[in-house]
């Protein structure tokens, strides 16, 4: 909480430091400095129990399928873990912009799971057709991701934020992006004999093309990976297998009259691709004859967002993450996970978000065992932003 208190005096130091003024949209600037964020508080009320480094945001492969690891019992949370905070700049440069963001939020994962701490999102810059740093992966379409008050969404969302050097040729209606990104393989080795750990030879090389109207886009994207594992005493083994994917992903807009439908849409499949997914499977599991495959994936979401007004609108929809579970697995490892998501938002002012949801979850292990979760949560969220130009 230290560098998380030091974070917020330093930039706002900075901010006191620019001046600032009242800036028309078109006027032209040197450079730009703007602060941006929002302040959230969630109440999260689950019907039964869940496991405590999850209690503020539902992943079904978080969910147990023996009802006696969590208890029966429901469980509450108020949570801020989903407040954010980012600088983001803009500086002419070679007759173009140099553009960069240092954006987080606090909602631990990894070591600091179940934690309010300071979690990076957004870390890069940009320059002509040319990016680098922690991003939106390009096999990732993030305008997928639907407006609900539930901070971890579609299970079966490609969803991955990943350090990466990425070049974008083509920009405009017509987008077409190359990166290579940073590689990892999550390994299930089930009862295989050893530690196994992941080995990467070569980065992730990603694509995407992407075709846009004011309507709305469709978005085809592709996955390259070499899955290299090693064990971690001797004797050393080690190896590799080929990853790939191919995700379809399109946000339509229909109904100019009320009630404004938005449509969010996609589908992604491929062999180890689980590490990109925003929820549930493995890279890479033994077979049979105890040598590693690619364990297959299909991820589906699909959201409908309506807008009755300036003030109310409501998003509702589904998602499934179904993994094709390789032989030598155990009869505990994930298989399947659904998601569902029906919300109610009120904007009472431009700044200021209220939003009630309800959200179910199933996990369905290898044998076929399955288990529950349902929360309802309630939200209050207060936007905030400042921009200097110099």
């Amino acid at each position: 909480m230290r560098t998380l208190h030091r974070t917020f005096v330093t930039f706002g130091l900075l901010l006191a430091a620019l001046p600032t003024r009242a800036l028309a949209e078109d006027e032209p600037s040197a450079f730009r400095f703007e602060i941006r964020g929002y302040a959230q508080l969630d109440y999260v009320q689950a019907f039964q129990g869940v496991d405590p480094n999850w209690q503020a945001a539902l992943r079904p492969s978080r969910i147990a399928t023996d009802e006696s690891v969590y208890g029966t019992s429901p469980n509450a949370t108020l949570s801020v873990r989903q407040s954010r905070f980012g600088v983001y700049a803009d500086m002419p440069a070679g007759g173009d912009i140099v553009h960069a963001e240092f954006e987080f939020d606090l909602f631990g994962v990894g070591v600091d799971q179940g934690q309010t701490t300071m979690r990076p999102r957004q870390i890069f810059g940009s320059w002509k057709s040319i990016l680098a740093g922690q991003a939106n992966s390009v096999f990732m379409d993030g305008d997928i991701f639907p407006n609900i008050i539930e901070y971890w969404g579609p299970t079966g969302m490609v969803l991955y934020r990943n350090p990466q050097i990425r070049l974008t040729p083509v920009r405009g209606t017509n987008t077409l992006a190359f990166a290579i990104e940073r590689p990892g393989t999550d390994i299930d080795q089930a009862t295989l004999p050893g530690t196994y750990a992941s080995r990467s030879p070569v980065p992730d090389f990603t694509l995407h093309y992407r075709f846009s109207t004011d309507r709305g886009h469709v978005q085809v994207a592709g996955l390259l990976r070499d899955l290299a594992y090693r064990t971690t005493t001797p004797p050393e083994e080690k190896g590799s297998v080929l990853g790939w994917g191919v995700h379809f992903s399109s946000v339509a807009t229909i109904g100019r009259a009320f009630p404004h439908a938005t449509f969010r849409m996609s589908a992604v499949y491929g062999h180890g691709i689980a590490n990109y997914m925003n929820d549930g499977g493995v890279d890479i599991a033994p077979a049979s004859s105890g040598s590693f495959e690619a364990v297959p994936l299909l991820g589906l979401v699909g959201f409908v967002e309506l807008s009755f007004s300036e003030l109310v609108g409501a998003a509702f929809g589904y998602s499934s993450t179904q993994v094709d579970n390789t032989s030598g697995q155990t009869d505990g490892a994930f298989r399947r996970g659904d998601y569902v998501s029906a919300n109610l938002l009120l904007t009472p002012l431009p700044n200021v978000l209220a939003g009630v949801s309800y959200t179910w979850g199933r996990r369905t292990d290898a044998d076929g065992e399955t288990g529950i979760d349902q929360r309802a949560q309630l939200s209050l969220k207060y936007s905030f932003s400042s921009v200097a130009k110099l």
